[in-house]
């Protein structure tokens, strides 16, 4: 009797402790929103890499039944990037893994890619309720290459911000926050 008990409770133990294993691993691996947190204004942050950015937003006032753009270019020493942002989309919670049915037939697209040193690359295009994606050298037709991710961008009377996280479908992970004053966005005329 005491054998059996002893195995059992010997059982029990081994089940705790894999129980015990699974979470310290789930704990090591930063949520989305973790990362964006290890990020400061300007900065992104690939792969525990952090860069510092230099950020230009210029702004395509809507006019006649245009609904207006905004274009944001990124630098750093390691890549360079550029985002298209129809002017309906502000403030929109865009999901990258499935960017479709919050974009609808507004404008989307971003590239970031890197020089020699960082040789990353990863790009998105919605348009006409279809999305192409590219990470490295893979093309993901009518499909999103992250896995998981969100973009989010406001404009108000003091500044543009842009928020965005994400895990590739190559398992890279980053985080990037975008801050420019209001009186260095440049704003297109119409005319």
């Amino acid at each position: 009797m005491k054998k059996h008990f002893f195995l059992s409770l010997l059982a029990a133990v081994s089940c705790l402790a894999m129980v015990s294993c699974g979470d310290d691993d789930n704990d090591k691996k930063d949520s989305g929103n973790e990362l964006v947190n290890k990020v400061s204004d300007n900065q992104m942050i690939f792969n525990d890499e952090k860069f510092d950015l230099t950020v230009t937003v210029s702004v395509r006032p809507p006019a006649n039944e245009d609904v207006g753009a905004y274009y944001v270019e990124v630098q750093s020493s390691a890549f360079v990037g550029r985002f298209d942002l129809g002017t309906p989309l502000k403030g929109v919670i865009i999901d990258l893994a499935d960017p479709v049915k919050s974009v609808n037939e507004n404008q989307l697209s971003f590239g970031l890619g890197g020089n020699e040193e960082f040789v990353s690359f990863f790009s998105m295009d919605v348009y006409d309720s279809k999305v192409y994606s590219q990470v490295n050298d893979v093309e993901y037709s009518e499909s999103s290459g992250f896995s998981e991710g969100s973009l989010i961008f406001t404009h108000t009377n003091d500044e543009f911000t842009l928020t965005m996280y994400g895990t590739l479908k190559n398992n890279d992970r980053f985080a990037l926050k975008l801050v420019v004053p209001e009186d260095e966005v440049d704003y297109w005329n119409n005319n």
